[in-house]
């Protein structure tokens, strides 16, 4: 009757420990240290005596498994899986941007330029690259001209790029990055109230194809105007059908009156034979973390009828 007793104790577990021998024990051959530490703990499991296995199934119940699983408990003490040497699944950092240096860009279109933040950066990935930068604002476009140091192959305009050939009133924000020529949203300034203050100042609005410049295939047009990219492209799609990537900034919630979302830009660009190639950069909400914003990417791949 006691070995009888026991028998039936102990069966249930048993059977459980058989199953888990059979289910994990191939990990032993993984590359993975949390598995390999698995599978050698169910395997030492299996070989205990019947008394261990008891006190064993008590201390995991009362201690692990009401607080992590055993994988997330074993990854608690050996940290994460070092990556297999051949699992790559993000470029090293110096061949981030190799798709655009080795896209042989001759011509570079940096509309909504500020202080060069964005000229300079392209100077490094596209060393010998003509860059045209334009920046309406007297201060920025001060440090933007001073940032590229005499560059030969650089050329500034202070003016604005947009639908029309006019002076308008731009709001210049304490915080100039957010400037623009739309008027700020609520939304803007609940999120990022150091940018609410601004004052006006009027600007040189030009459109892109009236401006007379001499571009050389292939072209790269960077836009980051707050609010107002579909006035520069509507502006400028003569110029614009020429590019071999876009690099514009779009918007998923307005931040600015009147302004496009990234559906409206979408479809602009769309239409000038452009698909969309993906976000490079998103800007969240300090609060909860939304996406607001993302510098999108645009490629080329057809002509659009003229």
């Amino acid at each position: 009757m006691y070995g009888s007793s026991l028998l039936f104790w102990y069966l249930p577990t048993f059977s459980v420990r058989i199953c888990w021998y059979l289910l994990y024990t191939n990990r032993l051959g993984t590359t993975d240290a949390s598995d390999q530490a698995l599978g050698f703990i169910v395997l030492a499991w299996f070989t205990m005596g019947l008394n261990d296995d008891r006190h064993l199934c008590q201390s995991v119940s009362s201690c692990i498994i009401p607080h992590m699983s055993i994988r997330q408990f074993i990854r608690s003490f050996i940290g994460p899986s070092p990556q297999p040497p051949n699992r790559k699944f993000r470029p090293e950092k110096e061949d981030e941007f190799k798709w655009l240096s080795d896209a042989n860009i001759k011509t570079v279109l940096d509309i909504g330029a500020h202080a060069g933040e964005s000229s300079q950066h392209l100077r490094s990935i596209l060393p010998d690259a003509r860059i045209f930068a334009f920046e309406p604002l007297p201060t920025p476009y001060s440090k933007l001209v001073s940032s590229m140091g005499g560059d030969p192959n650089f050329v500034g305009f202070q003016i604005a790029v947009g639908d029309c050939n006019e002076q308008i009133e731009m709001r210049e924000s304490d915080f100039t990055q957010s400037s623009s020529l739309l008027p700020m949203a609520e939304r803007h300034k609940s999120e990022f109230p150091f940018t609410a203050k601004s004052e006006a100042r009027s600007v040189a609005v030009r459109r892109l194809d009236d401006l007379g410049i001499e571009l050389e295939d292939d072209i790269l047009i960077k836009i980051d105007v707050q609010g107002f990219e579909d006035r520069v492209i509507r502006g400028g799609e003569n110029t614009i059908k020429r590019a071999k990537f876009i690099i514009t900034e779009v918007s998923f919630t307005p931040l600015y009156e009147g302004q496009p979302l990234f559906g409206m830009i979408y479809d602009q660009l769309k239409q000038l034979g452009f698909a969309y190639g993906g976000e490079m950069h998103q800007l969240k909400s300090p609060r909860d973390g939304l996406p607001l914003q993302a510098d999108a990417l645009f490629v080329r791949h057809f002509a659009p009828p003229s």
